[in-house]
């Protein structure tokens, strides 16, 4: 796009346009580079250096803003986001470790000789949150593709969760390391397979309160229907997508019509 035209302009003033355009969102760009080039040619026809520099601070901080919340709208409730934290409190995780061996290669010989502790952990713990967490989601009309990127999201954060709840309690047990170590590698493994369990129950709780298209955060519940009429019409809670792929509709209580969680595409009335 280019900038519009004005005589009063200056070619540095044009530069300073393409320099804040190119931080703009670009759905935004028409409106922001009409709003800044009037604001332009009105400052030069005020006098030449009346609040330049003000102006052109102002300019460019409305171009960054307008980025930031774009980037913020996209990742507020993403799948990205999530793994991101995820990986960000894995990362956490591991600096006690790391600062306790003092250098890389003794942190990736301490890392190595855990593998065989964390893999014998992990299995049980996985085999008991399938069985234990699982929430019956009916899903209509959901597209292959779709499925297959809810799992691989799901399988995702298992796998930053799992070695997140190892290292949690490997730091939490070290100061214990002096005094006798199968006890201590006793609690250690509980603690392991506890949080290991809760991390699991999250995880797949926050899918099931995903949009299934796009793996974005449901919004607020919002309650629909009256407790009084369960036996005549639905009543329930309903949560909605942002961006409006369909609508997760969860019964109060189960009837023979309605009886578990659905998820509708687009919006339709149960």
């Amino acid at each position: 796009m280019t900038p519009l035209s004005c005589s009063s302009l200056s070619p540095g003033d044009h530069a300073l346009l393409r320099c804040g355009q190119r931080l703009v969102p670009e759905s935004s760009r028409e409106e922001w580079l009409r709003h800044w080039h009037a604001e332009l040619c009105h400052l030069h026809s005020r006098g030449p250096a009346c609040g330049k520099h003000s102006l052109v601070l102002g300019l460019l901080l409305d171009a960054a803003w307008l980025r930031k919340e774009s980037w913020r709208r996209n990742l507020a409730g993403s799948a990205s986001l999530c793994l991101i934290l995820l990986a960000t409190l894995l990362t956490v995780a591991a600096l006690p470790v790391f600062i306790l061996a003092g250098n890389l290669k003794a942190f990736a010989a301490t890392i190595e000789s855990s593998v065989p502790s964390f893999v014998c952990g992990s299995l049980p713990t996985l085999i008991v949150g399938l069985f234990t967490s699982r929430i019956s989601v009916e899903v209509r009309a959901l597209p292959l593709g779709s499925q297959i990127k809810g799992y691989i999201f799901h399988a995702c954060k298992i796998a930053f969760l799992l070695p997140f709840t190892f290292l949690l309690s490997v730091d939490l047990f070290t100061p214990l390391h002096p005094f006798p170590s199968f006890p201590s590698f006793l609690m250690q493994s509980l603690l392991f397979a506890a949080l290991g369990l809760i991390a699991f129950h999250w995880a797949t709780l926050d899918c099931n309160l995903r949009c299934r298209h796009c793996l974005r955060s449901l919004a607020e519940p919002v309650r629909v229907g009256r407790p009084s009429h369960n036996f005549l019409e639905w009543n329930g809670s309903e949560l909605l997508c942002v961006d409006g792929h369909g609508v997760l509709s969860i019964p109060e209580v189960g009837s023979s019509s309605f009886r578990s969680i659905r998820w509708f595409p687009q919006k339709q009335t149960p």
